[in-house]
């Protein structure tokens, strides 16, 4: 997995007027940290039902001059909905933050697959090749015909069972960087009277 924040096709999404749900890239497994393209301050993050909240009941709730859509504006929080591959911002862009562009930090799988028939550099970073190159022997040997045993004193693993451990560590290793994203795209705790939403108190 690839963190990405200038690749245009899954990290930029231009901004339409009153409209405030965005379809993800296919790529993104992700969205780490979005802001927009005249700030360098990143908006608040929030999960997707949090992002439009009830209003607290009061004597005025059935007030039918009480407004029930949000007006447009300037974006200030997001939120992401994994389930539909959405973003959503709040406010929904006005005609002037419709001329802008709401730039991504994004954590995603390649863009293209390997292939044989060309030797394009993996977009994954040249420290993780060796990785690569183990998975595709883990692949190959666990997939093998030949369930010889690989060890010359006769004990040894079989060349099958020798892929599929590879196999497993480096499926164990995927399963870890994605809880680690799961992790980061968790919306801050918001401060509540007597301590943080988060801490227990």
């Amino acid at each position: 997995m690839l963190v990405d924040d200038t690749t245009a096709s899954c990290c930029n999404i231009t901004l339409l007027e009153n409209i405030e749900t965005y379809p993800l890239h296919a790529s993104v497994l992700g969205v780490l940290s979005v802001r927009l393209s005249d700030s360098d301050l990143a908006l608040g993050k929030r999960n997707w039902e949090n992002l439009h909240p009830s209003p607290p009941p009061d004597p005025a709730f059935w007030d039918t001059n009480r407004a029930l859509v949000f007006d447009a504006g300037r974006p200030q929080l997001y939120a992401t909905d994994p389930a539909t591959s959405k973003i959503a911002f709040w406010r929904k862009p006005d005609a002037t933050a419709a001329a802008l562009t709401a730039k991504l930090r994004v954590a995603r799988i390649p863009l293209t697959r390997l292939n044989l028939d060309d030797d394009t550099t993996p977009e994954v970073k040249a420290e993780w090749h060796l990785e690569l190159a183990s998975y595709a022997a883990g692949y190959l040997l666990s997939h093998t015909a030949n369930n010889e045993i690989v060890s010359g004193s006769g004990d040894g693993p079989s060349a099958r069972t020798l892929g599929r451990d590879m196999m497993k560590d480096f499926k164990d290793a995927v399963t870890a960087a994605r809880r680690d994203i799961k992790r980061l795209m968790v919306a801050a705790p918001r401060f509540q009277f007597g301590g943080w939403a988060s801490d227990g108190s």
